[in-house]
């Protein structure tokens, strides 16, 4: 597989010389492998140009000024910038196939039907030790399942209770009041009308449906017949109610697992002050969701996306970086899964890794039947 065609680019044509392109990307790869900011002389002993050492200085020396490169005042080095790491992602050509043994921790092995969750904890577990990074999970709510079933059961004289079963067998619930007694509505028509209407909808999709068949003259019509008299538009009304208050109520789940993990890296381990601001970031998890939603919505392809912190328009992201793909059935892939690391990390490596962990869960979701 071609990972490169699929990842996500943020940016084309930086305007650099191929010259100055080939020795930034020396630069970057050689700071992921040492962590240090990186020499000339290093630069010369890597590069496969035929340069002078003054050559790659006066190259090195542009790279610092168009703002790829940043001076490091206590060695003779230059450490890469967030701008260099974009270029480099964007470029990419040569990643890394995960070998047999990691393709088979990331692989799914059951020999019956687990449940969805404990297939996603083992599979994020596996990601997260394999790139020595926190992985990252996002889980689709209620709204992006598929519904099985609706039924309505009266509580009171003038209150119902909602019941809505998706595909995977949540179940999710709302009371709804009466524009009037219980008394009046025969609820097993109701319940059999919303499910012929709602079956096989997500739940945005039910309610743009309940929207337009209570505008519709085929309700004022089955409304006058005997066995429908007043269920169309009242089933549609609490239905419609339900529909709204799940959304509002449920929100996507995202899950982190080896957060410790980051704080290994170099760049973490004795900075204390890093290490707050980053535990800080990842507990803002609403902000977290919001990146992955804009990454379902910029994937084209079922492709890899790469988010750099300092990207966004909260800084609270700063020093990390996003790697992640949407997962799902075939039909509907609304999950994400991913790592969050320092953005000096191993590219190559990670984002076949990511890749390969998102069709497993993709297959999970097939052999489940979910729409996650």
């Amino acid at each position: 597989m071609k990972y490169t065609e699929n990842i996500n680019k943020a940016g084309q044509g930086p305007g650099l010389t191929r010259r100055a392109e080939h020795i930034l990307a020396v630069v970057v790869r050689e700071h992921i492998r040492s962590v240090r900011p990186v020499s000339s002389a290093t630069v010369a002993r890597s590069c496969e140009l035929n340069l002078g050492a003054a050559s790659i200085r006066a190259v090195l020396s542009e790279l610092e000024k168009r703002g790829y490169l940043v001076k490091d005042h206590s060695s003779s080095g230059r450490v890469p910038t967030d701008k260099s790491f974009r270029l480099y992602v964007d470029t990419l050509h040569d990643l890394s196939e995960p070998n047999p043994s990691e393709v088979a921790r990331l692989t799914l092995r059951e020999k019956g039907p687990l449940p969805i969750k404990a297939i996603t904890l083992r599979t994020t577990r596996a990601l997260s030790s394999l790139t020595s990074c926190a992985s990252l999970l996002l889980m689709p709510g209620i709204k992006n399942f598929t519904i099985k079933d609706i039924k309505l059961l009266a509580i009171n004289d003038s209150r119902v209770l909602v019941i809505i079963v998706s595909n995977s067998g949540l179940v999710h619930t709302s009371t709804v009041s009466l524009e009037g007694t219980t008394g009046g509505l025969n609820l097993e028509h109701a319940s059999n009308y919303l499910c012929s209407i709602g079956q096989g909808l997500t739940l945005r999709k039910l309610r743009a449906r309940l929207k337009a068949e209570l505008n519709s003259a085929r309700v004022i019509a089955e409304s006058r017949e005997r066995h429908t008299r007043s269920v169309a538009p009242q089933a549609l009304r609490l239905g419609s109610v339900a529909a709204h208050e799940l959304e509002q109520k449920i929100e996507e789940d995202i899950f982190l697992e080896g957060t410790a993990l980051i704080f290994e890296h170099p760049e973490f381990k004795e900075d204390a002050t890093r290490i707050k601001h980053v535990f800080a970031a990842l507990e803002e998890k609403s902000l977290i969701i919001k990146i992955l939603d804009a990454s379902i919505s910029d994937i084209k392809n079922n492709g890899i996306n790469i988010h750099m912190g300092s990207e966004g328009a909260t800084r609270i992201f700063d020093g990390l970086s996003f790697v992640t793909a949407p997962y799902g059935s075939s039909e509907n892939k609304t999950g994400m899964v991913g790592i969050v690391g320092p953005v000096r990390m191993d590219y190559p490596k990670i984002i076949p890794l990511v890749d390969c962990a998102a069709r497993q869960l993709g297959r999970a979701a097939e052999l489940q039947g979910l729409s996650i």
